[in-house]
């Protein structure tokens, strides 16, 4: 590590990130986002169910928490759906591979390394 140095960047041949267009997620994503926050709502109130039953404290309050999982889950929808709204991808979605180093030309020709 004694011999380790830095290259100098030149900022100026980054990409600009106003340049950069960029294209809608696949509608297909979105239930890909419902079926993740489903999975964990099941689990979230699979644990309340074991909760309540299991504890007279958490018995007490069964309405107030039976209450806030659903609440919980409508807020977390909409704000995920927000953010997919807004979400988009800088290159075609057809040429993208994954685990792979992608490098871009002007005509958006892409070449692995």
């Amino acid at each position: 590590m004694e011999n380790f140095t830095n290259d100098i960047l030149d900022t100026k041949q980054l990409p600009r990130f106003e340049e950069v267009t960029f294209s809608k997620l696949d509608v297909s994503y979105w239930k890909i986002i419902w079926i993740e926050l489903l999975f964990v709502f099941v689990i979230i109130s699979a644990a309340a169910v074991i909760g309540v039953t299991n504890d007279e404290k958490l018995a007490e309050n069964a309405r107030i928490i039976y209450g806030l999982i659903p609440a919980l889950f409508l807020i977390l929808l909409g704000l995920l759906r927000l953010g997919f709204v807004k979400k988009g991808l800088c290159f075609p979605a057809t040429r993208c591979a994954l685990h792979l180093r992608h490098h871009c030309n002007k005509d958006n020709h892409y070449s692995l390394q």
